[in-house]
């Protein structure tokens, strides 16, 4: 510390010395200049302040950061109090102000009151910008000390009090800030918490070429419903330590919603291999044997940093919108002609509603017929006249309304209008046609079908037999026992179940040895997806002989020559489907090519 001159003060006392580097009164002076006032027999007042975490300032910034903040101190205690009070460092971060006269504890109260808020304000420099806090007390004499040293004594304690309520609020805010940031089932970052981390560190390593990867589990929302909440949450955190553990401080994650997850990393440390061998170990009797998880991945490939994270969050996202195929484990990169696609299922999803109140899903008809072509039934299909566009084919619309998980309302509609039909051809040539719906795999789960297909049979007066309803294996195997159950009590009350696709699934033999439907539909696609149609021939007529000795009824579906009717009659069937004798048509089409009576049409429209 330096002495600058030699001068008197406000009480005429002659004081020497000042800091150095705030040009404030120097710590020599401080107690020398007390003593002096005590002895005039005068009354004072001191508030001592001590600016928090400085050493961490220093270590983090620099000396030179934290001595310009002394310097801002220095600057903003001078406006803070009167000509009359005098202003000390007396110490390394510390200060002490010089009250003359007698003044009540509200005085001292609204400086200290003034001097924090103008500290608490981030002090910008040209290093950085920093908040800066400050712990203070006050004391005075003689109320609170016959001396100086207990002035002083009296006013540390208050002030150490002080930085000690403020170390209790800020751990208490770091809990909250902690809350805010993460997750609480699982400790990674929220939302909120990956996009502060993501923007800090790009904005911190601008030159770094990185990915942004998205998990989605499918139809987590059927886990929780099949096998309970907890078990949903077991899932999530196994997913959760894991990322913690492979990914360590390789890159930021979180997540982000229910259950997706996220991760950005450095482009090149990414292995879509060894991700693909991790997750298989992660897959292995996750829920049993029965019941496969699926995770969807979409990825990123970070070429703005500026982007707005959620920005690229949403392009992992349509990534994965895209994945079509149902397997255990797909992973899709992003491609900029992937928002095309999901600006369109956004139009689907968003007019869905409206459509459905307008009557924009028209029921259509597929025939199914005998060798002769004679009409014995019909499948219901839903086909959507979309303003603007025509007539929208369902591969179109009923991939997106599934992932939506709206489809059962399209699917109670069609069933609607399915019983609404056969209602309306009683005492009509028609009255003796069934008709087949399909059941899809959201329907189990978010429908009572057994009471709803008893409570629509009544409410239209019809026999259970004349709706024959459709199931795939995968609707019935995602969870057998309560698929199982299903089928018996359809079957007790009278309908007539179909087991649609059949072969299609992995454990089709096991699936019959289990569940008993009425009839199996078995698709001539079968035939078509081998080069070796010579052995496909005699498995299909093993499945129609063992249909037969099981008591079941053979639908062949995808019949489209003559050659493919006569060996399948040939084979033993006796009922088809496919475009040799129609596709699927309108209710109008389908009357005239069977029922040529116009009266008989015009009342069964």
């Amino acid at each position: 510390m330096g002495l600058r001159r030699t001068e008197k003060n406000e009480w005429g006392i002659e004081r020497a010395g000042r800091d150095k580097l705030t040009g404030l009164f120097g710590a020599s002076s401080y107690i020398k200049t007390l003593n002096e006032i005590q002895q005039t027999g005068g009354a004072f007042g001191i508030i001592v302040l001590d600016i928090n975490s400085l050493t961490c300032i220093n270590e983090k910034f620099g000396e030179s950061v934290g001595n310009q903040i002394l310097v801002v101190t220095a600057k903003k205690l001078k406006k803070c109090i009167r000509e009359t009070d005098m202003a000390f460092r007396t110490g390394d971060d510390e200060f002490s102000i010089l009250i003359r006269g007698v003044c009540n504890s509200e005085f001292y109260e609204d400086i200290i009151d003034r001097i924090r808020q103008s500290m608490n304000r981030r002090v910008v420099l040209p290093e950085a910008a920093i908040k800066v806090g400050i712990g203070a007390g006050y004391a005075r004499y003689p109320e609170n000390g016959n001396d100086v040293q207990s002035v002083i004594k009296a006013a540390d304690s208050v002030m150490y009090q002080d930085k000690r309520l403020q170390k209790d609020e800020q751990k208490t805010e770091k809990v909250s800030a902690y809350n805010l940031s993460h997750d609480s089932l699982t400790g990674l970052y929220n939302k909120r918490g990956f996009v502060e981390a993501v923007r800090i560190h790009l904005t911190e390593n601008p030159n770094t070429n990185n990915i942004l990867l998205m998990s989605n589990f499918r139809d987590f929302k059927m886990i929780n419903q099949v096998f309970g909440v907890d078990k949903g949450n077991e899932i999530l955190i196994r997913m959760s330590n894991l990322i913690r553990e492979r990914c360590g401080r390789m890159g930021i994650y979180g997540r982000i919603d229910s259950d997706h997850f996220v991760l950005l990393m450095e482009k090149e440390r990414f292995r879509e291999s060894g991700m693909c061998d991790v997750l298989d170990d992660f897959f292995c009797n996750i829920l049993g044997a029965d019941y496969q998880v699926r995770l969807q991945i979409g990825i990123y490939d970070v070429a703005d940093p500026d982007m707005d994270v959620l920005g690229m969050c949403d392009r992992a996202n349509i990534a994965i919108r895209s994945i079509k195929h149902d397997s255990k484990l797909a992973i899709a990169w992003y491609q900029d002609d992937m928002m095309k696609d999901t600006l369109f299922e956004n139009t689907i999803i968003s007019r869905f509603d409206s459509a459905l109140k307008n009557g924009e899903f028209v029921p259509c008809f597929q025939p199914q017929v005998d060798p002769d072509g004679k009409l014995v039934g019909a499948e219901v299909l839903a086909r959507w006249n979309f303003p603007g566009r025509g007539i929208m084919h369902p591969k179109e619309f009923i991939p997106v309304l599934e992932k939506a998980g709206v489809v059962v309302q399209l699917d109670r509609y069609i069933w609607e209008r399915a019983a609404e039909f056969l209602e309306k051809w009683k005492g009509t040539p028609m009255e003796e046609l069934s008709l087949s719906v399909n059941i899809s795999p959201r329907d189990l789960y978010y429908v009572n079908l057994g009471d709803y297909f008893q409570d629509l049979m009544e409410r239209h007066g019809l026999d259970p037999g004349k709706l024959k309803l459709e199931i795939t294996e995968s609707t019935v195997m995602s969870d057998p026992e309560q698929g199982a159950a299903l089928v018996e009590k359809l079957r007790a009350s009278g309908f007539i179940v179909e087991m649609d696709d059949f072969g299609s699934g992995y454990s089709s033999l096991n699936m019959l040895k289990d569940i008993h439907v009425d009839v199996l539909k078995i698709d001539m696609g079968f035939l078509h997806r081998t080069d070796d149609k010579k052995r496909a021939r005699i498995i299909l007529d093993f499945v129609i002989s063992m249909a037969k000795t099981l008591g079941m009824s053979v639908i062949t579906e995808g019949v489209e020559t003559r050659d493919q009717l006569e060996f399948l009659v040939e084979m033993g069937c006796r009922i088809f489907q496919g475009y040799y004798f129609s596709g699927p048509v309108m209710l109008e089409e389908f009357l005239d090519r069977y029922y040529s009576s116009e009266k008989e049409n015009e009342k069964a429209v």
